[in-house]
């Protein structure tokens, strides 16, 4: 992607945002090579409205990874996080990857107990 897509991105996300919040954001992108760039919004906002926000817009950029950071409180139990952000990962059409070179049953097998 070219500097130019990534900035364009950038600016269609930040007027997204101020359609669906009044609240301060920030956006960066940063270039990951097993994934392209991730754009990050740092939010002043708890973590349910965070993550609330963050659905909506990955529900409209599918296909492009986009972080949250919330400044504010963590308001939701570590299950409900997992839960949303799954939902997140699910609306936005984001796959898992794995590390090159990962063996689940490598890893497995170093958990075991025998």
């Amino acid at each position: 992607m070219s500097e130019a897509a990534k900035e364009w991105i950038s600016r269609e996300i930040a007027k997204e945002l101020k359609k669906l919040t009044k609240l301060p954001c920030k956006i960066e992108a940063e270039y990951e090579p097993d994934w392209g760039y991730i754009y990050y919004v740092t939010i002043d906002a708890n973590a349910r409205e965070a993550l609330n926000i963050n659905l909506r817009l990955q529900e409209k950029f599918k296909g492009i990874p986009i972080v949250f950071e919330w400044t504010g409180k963590t308001d939701v139990s570590e299950e409900e996080l997992a839960e949303k952000l799954a939902e997140i990962l699910l609306k936005g059409g984001i796959k898992a990857k794995l590390a090159p070179r990962f063996s689940a049953v490598k890893a497995v097998e170093g958990n075991r107990e025998d």
